[in-house]
């Protein structure tokens, strides 16, 4: 059966995937590969009211369009489809065969808790008949979304469904838009606010929204690189004291240092109304101390690797006078020195945290 491109209908649930618009580099790569491709086989369609209608193919028929005309005829296989048939057609389509972004990714599940809750509405005696584990089998809920979704083949996994509603239903709606799919992105990215799913997931678990906006801002403009896991620090952050949260947003700390900023003030507050003393005696010179040692060898190896750092090492040492040979050599063995003694000063701070550790436990088992 044939039938031209003008004589078809966009899907009825097509208008609630991304408000019906259609993607431009999915149309345009699409028109790239029709010479390769050619047509790629015939559209299922349905017929309703004496209309045509496409279940999936839209960005398809588009490129079509483009390229041919609106009067072009194409291969047509007509399907008697139920009202379910044509919806799961089109998403599964859109799940599996294109890389959605994550707002249309996310229509595509809203859509399909929409209609699951409309058919429980209609039919409520069918909701009482099928339960869970946990109980009621609800209709529009993670489990019944999953199950009708893979009914033919796993499409998406249950922990991504979760993982995207939970997006869709907590997070502010500007800040929707800024969501992106993925592991990674770019540092312009970052610059322009670009959300990863990971730190949307987390900063949706913030009630208050002009708080989740905030803290939003802050991440992107924190001292984190695009390397680090930025979901970690607001999981602390929502779990941070509220006086620590207030720090944060007042711009007095760094989002980056909240887990420094949770143990100053729970030593802070455990130590109210009691006579300080000194944890570690010299606490302070011995750190100023340790901190220089730290510095010199930065500086010494910064030194040492422009002097050897490539592939004629050899051949530069030998170029060098005595007296350089003697300060290289020198060098070495103050780095040597060094590190003894950043070393021992490492162990004599976890000998006295141990120390400390053994006290503590010790006065709780008196109690």
């Amino acid at each position: 059966m044939k039938l031209k491109l003008n004589e078809l209908n966009a899907n009825p649930f097509k208008k609630e995937i991304n408000k019906g618009k259609l993607d431009e580099d999915t149309i345009k790569k699409i028109q790239s590969n029709m010479k390769e491709l050619g047509l790629m086989g015939a559209l299922p369609i349905f017929k309703k009211d004496n209309k045509y209608y496409l279940v999936a193919g839209h960005h398809r028929v588009e490129a079509l369009k483009r390229e041919f005309g609106k009067n072009y005829e194409i291969n047509v296989t007509l399907h008697n489809y139920s009202e379910e048939n044509i919806l799961r057609g089109m998403v599964v389509e859109n799940l599996t065969q294109r890389n959605n972004k994550f707002r249309e990714e996310g229509d595509n599940l809203l859509v399909i808790r929409k209609y699951l809750k409309q058919q429980s509405a209609h039919s409520p005696s069918e909701q009482a008949k099928r339960k869970d584990v946990k109980g009621i089998y609800d209709k529009g809920s993670i489990s019944e979304i999953y199950s009708w979704l893979n009914k033919n083949g796993e499409v998406m996994a249950r922990g991504k469904i979760c993982q995207v509603l939970n997006i869709l239903d907590n997070l502010d709606v500007e800040l929707l838009e800024r969501v992106k799919k993925g592991k990674a992105v770019s540092l312009d990215e970052q610059e322009e606010g670009i959300l990863m799913t990971k730190d949307a997931l987390a900063i949706s678990k913030i009630e208050d929204k002009e708080e989740q906006k905030q803290i939003a801002d802050l991440i992107l403009k924190s001292k984190l690189s695009k390397t680090d896991d930025r979901r970690d620090t607001i999981i602390a952050y929502n779990k941070a004291p509220e006086e620590v949260k207030e720090e944060i947003k007042k711009g007095n700390r760094d989002i980056a240092d909240i887990e420094e900023a949770i143990i100053e003030h729970q030593i802070k507050e455990s130590n109210k109304g009691k006579p300080i003393t000194e944890f570690i005696p010299n606490f302070k010179s011995r750190v100023d101390d340790f901190s220089y040692n730290v510095t010199r060898l930065e500086q010494q190896v910064a030194l040492f690797r422009k002097v050897f750092y490539s592939k004629g090492f050899t051949q530069r040492y030998n170029t060098l006078g005595k007296k350089e040979k003697q300060f290289l050599g020198g060098t070495v063995q103050d780095i040597h020195k060094r590190i003894k003694k950043c070393y021992s000063e490492v162990e004599f701070f976890i000998s006295q945290l141990e120390k400390a550790k053994g006290e503590s436990n010790s006065l709780e088992v008196k109690k």
